[in-house]
């Protein structure tokens, strides 16, 4: 997953890289996106800035951004240098010169009033306008001159809460495990754990989805093809119904002899003609060689009805265990099974 950083400093995003190493994820920076324009930071709280870049980040991006913003908070200075901490010497800004003017202004505060904290704000945003805020805080004081040399910003001259080092004098590990970015960048990495395992959660339920309705479809095409009649075009040639093999399947009956097997015009199903006691009839047997299905008996008295009379599929008869003995003897309402006859030589 790649998470475009909204920031130019190669310090903050080698820091960021550092503390979110542990998670499966890209961090990009704005410069490796030249042609994205700067975002002017003109809100009024940390807040403010912080959701204003992420949101334009992510949308000339097109991918999800993060932005921060951050800054020392003195107690003494009614919350100064505040949202201006990295612009408190005017531009262009200037670790050394910020620091110089805010030792300037605590010149005369006392080492008992001279408490401040750091604060960061993380805001994380999609293209789509989608955004969480995350918050970190560490506090601490003063000091009346800068010591150290690692860090950046303000690090030399804060000293923070149960140390007598400045962040400029202790390792960048050290100070991760206590830094205000790196509470705000904590919960921002709980969140997206979260959010990975909870999108891991829903593409397994998504897979299973797709896999139940594959299975779904593959069991009733399946069924399809066994046991539902096809299209005359689609079997005809592979279900192809011989005399022979009519007159096999119809063996049951007395004397009976098939004549003739037609594609019927009825989608699905041969149409075999025999005779059978002197008397011609016919049965319909459907493509998979399985099933009789037949109409209603006409009597020999009455050949009108055979055109005034419609086709109904009472039976669905298993060849194995039909007799056609009951169902040949015309006019016999009472037979066990039904076959039309079409012509009576009386």
């Amino acid at each position: 997953m790649k998470i475009v950083v909204a920031t130019r400093n190669k310090k903050k995003l080698e820091e960021l890289k550092r503390l979110m190493k542990d998670i499966d994820i890209e961090l990009l920076s704005l410069e490796d996106f030249p042609q994205t324009e700067e975002v002017v930071e003109d809100g009024k709280t940390f807040e403010d800035n912080a959701i204003k870049k992420a949101l334009q980040i992510a949308k000339a991006t097109g991918l999800p951004a993060i932005a921060d913003d951050s800054g020392l908070v003195v107690d003494s200075l009614a919350g100064a240098p505040g949202v201006y901490s990295a612009r408190y010497a005017g531009e262009p800004a200037d670790d050394k010169k910020n620091i110089e003017r805010l030792l300037r202004e605590m010149a005369s505060i006392p080492e008992h009033k001279r408490q401040a904290h750091f604060i960061c704000v993380i805001a994380l945003a999609t293209p789509e306008g989608e955004l969480k805020t995350f918050t970190g805080r560490v506090d601490g004081i003063i000091t009346k001159e800068p010591r150290g040399e690692g860090g950046f910003g303000y690090d030399p001259v804060f000293q923070p809460e149960g140390l007598n080092r400045t962040f400029a004098e202790i390792s960048g590990e050290e100070k991760d495990s206590m830094s205000h970015r790196m509470k705000a960048i904590k919960l921002l990495k709980e969140y997206l754990k979260a959010e990975g395992l909870k999108l891991k959660a829903e593409n397994k339920k998504l897979i299973s989805l797709i896999l139940y309705v594959l299975l779904t479809l593959s069991i009733t095409f399946l069924c399809s093809t066994v046991f539902a009649f096809s299209e005359k075009g689609n079997c005809k040639t592979c279900h192809k119904l011989t005399v022979s093999e009519a007159q096999q399947l119809l063996s049951g009956g007395p004397d009976l002899k098939v004549t003739d097997v037609v594609d019927s015009p009825l989608k699905g199903l041969w149409e075999v003609n025999f005779e059978s006691q002197g008397r011609k009839g016919l049965v319909y047997i459907d493509y998979t060689k399985k099933f009789i299905l037949a109409g209603n008996i006409f009597s020999s008295s009455s050949k009108e009805n055979l055109t005034q009379e419609r086709l109904s599929y009472l039976n669905r008869v298993d060849i194995s265990r039909i007799d056609l003995k009951d169902a040949l003897v015309l006019g016999n309402k009472g037979a066990k099974y039904k076959v039309i006859v079409f012509d009576d030589p009386d």
